[in-house]
């Protein structure tokens, strides 16, 4: 079968992704995973990420393909390849913060408040500050790293790190 010029499975698009080194976390479809190979995989054209994920049963194989080890896998079945355009590279830990906690005065003034059939009016909105923030919960985020040096503390003072 022929889809948009070339064979099903061929991927020959230039996929535009920030840097896929290994080692770099991803997520795909909601699973998170850990990039340990980018290149060609033979005999398909294109470029591949060779992805261990964190959940080995969404694996396929132990990152070797037609008799070549690409990478290698805790697991023997916790490996796949996936192509750059399928995988989500996450935000650094300030953006993910702002994603989560930042107020967004306008749009919540803008949107109509009631109680029953009386509709209200909104008095004050204070935006807030991230300096005062003594938590912040990022589970689903997708952080995939603290971002630029001292950013963080400078810009969450109040939250301790864990590590």
């Amino acid at each position: 079968m022929i889809e948009n010029g070339s064979p099903m499975g061929v991927d020959r698009t230039v996929p535009v992704v920030p840097d896929l080194s290994a080692g770099r976390r991803v997520s795909c479809d909601g699973e998170r995973a850990t990039v340990r190979y980018v290149g060609p995989v033979p005999p398909t054209a294109g470029l591949w990420l060779g992805v261990e994920w964190d959940n080995p049963e969404r694996g396929k194989h132990d990152g070797s393909h037609e008799g070549v080890r690409y990478f290698t896998c805790r697991h023997p079945e916790g490996g796949s390849f996936v192509r750059p355009a399928k995988v989500s590279c996450g935000v650094d830990y300030l953006t993910a913060v702002r994603q989560v906690y930042e107020n967004q005065a306008d749009k919540v003034l803008s949107e109509d408040l009631t109680k029953g059939s009386k509709k209200l009016k909104w008095l004050a909105i204070e935006d807030r500050s991230f300096e005062r923030l003594p938590s912040a919960l990022l589970g689903r985020s997708e952080v995939n790293g603290p971002g630029a040096a001292g950013a963080i503390r400078r810009a969450t003072p109040s939250i301790l790190l864990f590590v």
